[in-house]
């Protein structure tokens, strides 16, 4: 899982990974035909809830004479629609058999007349019926997208006619223009199936011809599905307002699980992957990537954004898991609770817990949409893939730790874990990171802890080879770090990765302190600032105790650090822990504020 896998067109995540090296490779000699793996679709998408609706859709009946009379439909398009229609519904589904046949030979045809159709129609029904029609013109037919890439062009050579008044409105639309503009409509199924195509165009589009608009507002409608709390009337990005939001939540669930998987379609092209993170970081408000140092990881995230919304789902399904270790008996300090930033505004895992439904509830590969308040293992997997094929690119791969606390997240649902598929991507993603950028990342994994797990999964029974492989490469790499690493070294790495535990000896060593105390206040201040962040940020009653602790003894021994200190946030946050409903929180922030105070007087 070392190798990128852009050469491959996106498939569902389990047959592309099992068959990674295979498809890279290829057949050859006198059999490779026969040999020959079939390529999977560029975007593939399974989810129960959209194919059982295409199903129902398809069997409507569109009353497209009706619209011949109010002319809104011309008589040679109605031919054409029948035509495909008839036949599709006797056969079956367009795209197979006689149908097929029909779409090959007219295939330009077709793509500009469901275009113009999707440009001047709109009905709801209507519009789902010509979207389905689209799907199965293009079933396991990727290569005919290319005729809606170049409809405009097309429709000059073809001097088609106008749609709202001249062609020049037509061809300049065209095929972006309608797709985008149904990313707004108020159905489920039309603003998804959209998305679906326009990740598709954008795949297909080897002449960059999509406008510079098109990839951003693709991607904030992602975000929105993967972020938005079912039962809210609005979202933090306000270009999406989801339609008639049932209780059950977006498409009954179904949102954000269709969300990731189309984001992982546009992930497996390298011009994408940059182009996303480039979003990303525009989201955030950084500064361009170049430009970006470890500082950068103290700023606030923002909700609106896709990587957020990934980990904001996969602590989620952490900290479940975490619970129930937690009840069945873990000893307190073990480390083993989730540092989180997320569920104080709501999280996406309420999206999928409320739009649980029978029909998305599982899948052979695992439960997609999560029942009983958990997310489920195959929608950990493609959320953990996405971050995978991220790490390929090596900018991303040295920065997406300091603005992202990926890191930790993924050491959290590794503890957790109970499908061989997600430790496989976990370790996979974590040595892309130490491979592609050692120095931004060796100290983020060591601090997570990733050492001892890593040694401690070598000792499990893998049915993949490369597991054991990675994992190997994991546990040489760090020991060599950390054997090369100062004590202060091995603390930083323990604040780069934001989770502090009671496991590293130095936090209660006076020696430590005295020694070091004043090399957190250098680059003014560097590392006590992204102490006080953690401190800010965290939820987990380990990781704040150890902070608490360590500002006590950091106050202790430098009165800059105090000063600092009694300025800044950090004091009324401490002050607030002192009613936490954990004891050893309390103790240590008491401790602490009162070796503020006792400063103050003096």
């Amino acid at each position: 899982m070392t190798k990128d896998p852009q050469s491959a067109p996106a498939a569902a995540t389990d047959q592309l990974i099992d068959n990674v090296a295979k498809k890279r490779a290829g057949p050859s000699g006198a059999n490779a035909g026969a040999d020959r793996i079939p390529a999977p679709p560029l975007v593939h998408i399974r989810n129960p809830w959209l194919e059982e609706l295409t199903v129902r859709i398809r069997s409507r009946p569109i009353p497209w004479e009706g619209y011949q009379r109010a002319d809104l439909v011309s008589a040679e398009e109605l031919k054409l629609i029948k035509k495909v229609d008839a036949k599709g519904n006797a056969a079956g589904r367009p795209g197979n058999g006689e149908p097929a046949k029909i779409a090959d030979n007219d295939a330009s045809e077709y793509a500009l007349l469901y275009l113009r159709l999707l440009a001047k129609l709109s009905r709801t029904d209507t519009l789902q019926q010509i979207l389905v029609l689209i799907g199965d013109m293009l079933v396991e037919r990727d290569d005919r997208a290319h005729y809606f890439v170049h409809a405009s062009q097309q429709a000059s050579a073809a001097g088609v006619d106008n749609i709202h008044g001249s062609q020049q409105t037509v061809t300049s639309a065209l095929p972006w223009g309608p797709f985008l503009k149904l990313l707004d409509a108020q159905d489920e199924f039309v603003q998804l199936k959209s998305a679906q195509f326009l990740v598709l165009l954008l795949i297909s589009d080897k002449t960059d011809s999509a406008p510079s608009a098109a990839l951003p507002r693709l991607t904030t409608f992602l975000s929105t599905l993967i972020n938005a709390h079912p039962l809210s009337s609005s979202s933090s990005s306000s270009t999406l307002a989801p339609p008639n939001m049932s209780a059950a939540g977006y498409a009954e669930g179904n949102g954000a699980d269709i969300a990731i998987q189309l984001f992982e379609s546009l992930l497996r092209s390298p011009k994408h992957r940059r182009q996303i993170w480039e979003e990303e970081l525009r989201v955030q408000g950084q500064e361009a990537p170049d430009k970006l140092t470890d500082k950068d990881s103290t700023l606030e995230l923002k909700r609106d954004s896709l990587i957020y919304g990934l980990l904001n789902l996969l602590r989620t399904s952490s900290s479940a898991g975490n619970s129930v270790a937690s009840a069945a008996g873990s000893k307190p300090g073990s480390g083993t609770a989730t540092p989180s930033r997320a569920g104080r505004n709501g999280t996406v895992g309420e999206v999928l817990v409320a739009g649980s439904t029978t029909a998305a509830a599982a899948t052979a590969s695992g439960t997609r949409t999560p029942v009983s308040g958990q997310v489920g293992p195959q929608l950990q997997y493609q959320s953990i893939f996405c971050l995978w094929l991220l790490s390929f690119d090596d900018e991303v791969a040295e920065k997406l730790n300091i603005i992202f606390p990926v890191v930790a997240t993924l050491t959290e649902v590794a503890k957790s874990a109970i499908k061989e598929k997600v430790i496989r991507v976990i370790v996979a993603t974590f040595r892309n990171l130490l491979q592609k950028a050692s120095a931004a990342n060796a100290p983020a994994l060591l601090g997570s802890k990733v050492l001892p797990l890593a040694e401690s999964l070598t000792a499990r029974k893998w049915s993949d080879e490369e597991i054991n492989e990675d994992l190997d490469y994991i546990v040489e790499e760090l020991n060599t770090k950390l054997q090369n690493m100062s004590t202060y070294e091995v603390y930083l790495s323990e604040l780069a990765s934001g989770q502090l535990t009671w496991e590293s000896p130095v936090h209660e060593l006076d020696e430590f302190w005295r020694a070091n105390t004043s090399k957190l206040l250098e680059n003014d201040a560097e590392q006590l600032k992204r102490l006080i962040t953690i401190l800010k940020e965290s939820e987990d009653p380990v990781t704040l105790s150890v902070v608490c602790s360590d500002l006590g003894k950091i106050i202790s021994f430098s009165e800059t650090a105090k000063k600092f200190v009694n300025e800044s946030s950090a004091k009324v946050r401490i002050m607030e822990l002192i009613s936490h409903q954990d004891s050893d929180v309390k103790f240590r922030a008491l401790n602490t504020v009162s070796k503020l105070i006792s400063a103050s007087w003096r």
